[in-house]
């Protein structure tokens, strides 16, 4: 099988510095650049080594079945870990993901980093604000680390022409920031589509390989966990084993938030007066760059916070009601376990309305599909019709400024 190679190139201005991966090998009609455009106070002086280039490419070498060569020097630790992070994959989908041969041009033997300071992953929501948190406020006792910068991604959850919504998400996660103390970069990347695959599945290899870009300066990296050890599901892009493999000796990477459900983040978080004006949950609606209240999950992270007793919180809009209960709950696929910690973890009293609304509910959709059906619990034709038209309208505003990133174009 011929093999794919991929070839990282760094460049550097005067505000910012530009990397990119050229692939060799892919059908011509098909993107062969994954671009990446870095801002901030700690955007790299020179050119990183090929590890992120490594776990980029992984997802669409995994899924052609081609075997992955880099232009360039890896570490040969990092390339041990990534062959065992892809045999996970291959056992849990194979149905996406094939087992390949990793290679460089140059493998480098395994350095200890010098560099004990951390850059983390950060996108403003109660994951990320609560692992920043844990780190900042003395509760992680050894595993604390001194988070010192952060990256906030576009073109991940915000689309890359969404201009205006992101500038507003960056003025939200800076807010945020600032009361920790920490710095904030910024990177633009077209990798989500197409070179992530199946986002569900390769979200957070694709958030490693940000933070890789930052290895020189820093010696480790940090992503949120997103599920407590209790409620861990696979397969799912951010489970507790394979983030274990997403670093390597010269730059580490490490999760936080497991230990933790989310009701029980947002009693810690809600301390700071910065989360509770600029915390942001919302993917439904990406182009607001803010909170739109409304969908699941700003409904559910509402009641995560009023199980607390924080109620209202302004950037989430209007305070809970029991009507928001009913509407919007038993959209989200895994319901009974996203709102169990809700139940068995909030400090609100045990005859409150909106809690036995939410009991009423976990009951009802456990008793099984005839309770589900009820008039109470369907969304309407029109809710159904404008979430399922809404990716499509904002896909077809954006699709020339996509294109125009696919073949070495300057993003957005």
């Amino acid at each position: 099988m011929r093999a794919l190679l991929i070839k990282p190139e760094h460049e550097r201005s005067a505000d910012r510095c530009r990397t990119t991966i050229e692939f060799e090998g892919l059908p011509y009609f098909e993107p062969n650049q994954i671009i990446y455009e870095i801002t901030g106070p700690d955007a790299p002086l020179q050119g990183t080594n090929g590890n992120f280039a490594t776990a980029a490419a992984l997802p669409t070498a995994m899924s052609l079945g081609r075997p992955l060569h880099v232009r360039g020097e890896v570490d040969a630790d990092f390339l041990a870990i990534m062959e065992e992070y892809m045999a996970a994959w291959c056992r849990w989908r194979p149905d996406l993901f094939r087992p390949v041969a990793i290679s460089a041009h140059r493998e480098a033997p395994p350095q200890h980093s010098d560099r004990k300071t951390a850059i983390m992953a950060f996108s403003g929501g109660l994951d990320s604000t609560f692992a920043l948190h844990a780190h900042k406020q003395d509760l992680l006792g050894r595993r604390a680390l001194d988070v010192q910068a952060a990256v906030l991604i576009q073109g991940f959850d915000i689309p890359l022409a969404e201009r205006k919504a992101f500038d507003i998400a960056q003025a939200h996660v800076k807010a945020i920031l600032d009361s920790y103390g920490v710095r904030l970069n910024i990177v633009r990347t077209n990798w989500q589509k197409p070179f992530c695959v199946k986002w569900g599945m390769t979200h957070v290899l694709g958030i490693a390989a940000v933070l890789h870009l930052f290895h020189r300066q820093f010696g480790i990296g940090v992503i949120a966990d997103d599920v407590a050890y209790d409620t861990q599901v696979t397969p799912w892009s951010s489970n507790a084993i394979t983030n274990q493999m997403l670093g390597c000796t010269s730059f580490a990477i490490r999760t936080t938030g497991a230990s933790w459900s989310r009701t029980e983040k947002a009693g810690f978080v809600a301390a700071n007066p910065a989360v509770l004006e600029h915390l942001r949950v919302c993917y439904e609606r990406p182009e607001l760059g803010g909170n739109c209240g409304v969908c699941e999950k700003c409904v559910r992270t509402k009641l995560n916070f009023y199980a607390v007793g924080v109620s209202p919180v302004p950037t989430l809009g209007s305070p809970i009601t029991i009507e928001d209960v009913r509407r919007t709950i038993p959209r989200h696929f895994d319901f009974p376990a996203s709102v169990r910690d809700v139940l068995e973890q909030g400090t609100w009293t045990v005859d409150d309305p909106i809690r036995a609304e939410v009991a009423e509910l976990v009951r009802h959709f456990r008793a099984g599909p005839a309770n589900r059906t009820t008039p109470r619990r369907r969304l309407n034709f029109l809710q159904r019709f404008k979430k399922r038209a809404r990716p499509l309208i904002r896909t077809t505003r954006n699709a020339l400024a996509v294109f125009t990133s696919h073949r070495g174009r300057p993003i957005g």
